[in-house]
């Protein structure tokens, strides 16, 4: 999936609106993907101020060909101080992330076990005004896939990514 771009309308606060990739919307892997970088900004809760931390859990559950399988995330976030970025007054927001992954996947028509755990940290940028501005973030996963019989396959995944506004005059 290296290469995967998506691109999107998304309010002040981090609503998406609208969004597309470069990346076909059947395959079932990039969807997930995609979809999931829909829901990458959690807003701060309110009186925020520099050295405000809060936490954040998700957990969701995948569903489709066979497989169901529960991600559940836990985001610790913190404002560590003001910076200028993109010319503009703004926050900077440090996330980490733990991330775990169980569940069963169907592969050659039985149910491989799925169990993984990773971490993940980026940085986040938020004007004075209380505009989403940019980040970059980094997330990796080891997991082991499991056949019925025989030895569990170990597989690791790293994502990264950088999101930026579009300028006025690039619209």
């Amino acid at each position: 999936m290296k290469g995967t771009k998506v691109s999107g309308a998304m309010s002040r606060s981090g609503k998406v609106f609208h969004f597309v990739s470069n990346k076909s919307a059947t395959d079932d892997d990039t969807k997930s993907l995609v979809e999931g970088m829909t829901r990458f900004l959690i807003a701060p809760p309110a009186n925020a101020k520099v050295g405000t931390s809060w936490v954040d859990t998700t957990t969701s559950t995948v569903q489709r060909d066979g497989a169901q399988l529960d991600m559940h995330t836990i985001t610790t976030s913190t404002i560590l101080g003001d910076t200028v970025y993109e010319g503009q007054k703004a926050w900077r927001v440090q996330r980490k992330l733990i991330l775990s992954l169980h569940g069963t996947q169907a592969q050659q028509g039985q149910q491989w076990k799925v169990d993984g755990d990773g971490t993940g940290s980026g940085m986040y940028y938020v004007s004075a005004a209380g505009v989403y501005l940019g980040s970059d973030a980094m997330q990796s996963m080891n997991m082991k896939v499991a056949p019925p019989t025989g030895d569990a396959i170990p597989v690791e995944q790293v994502v990264t990514s950088k999101v930026e506004l579009l300028g006025a005059g690039s619209q």
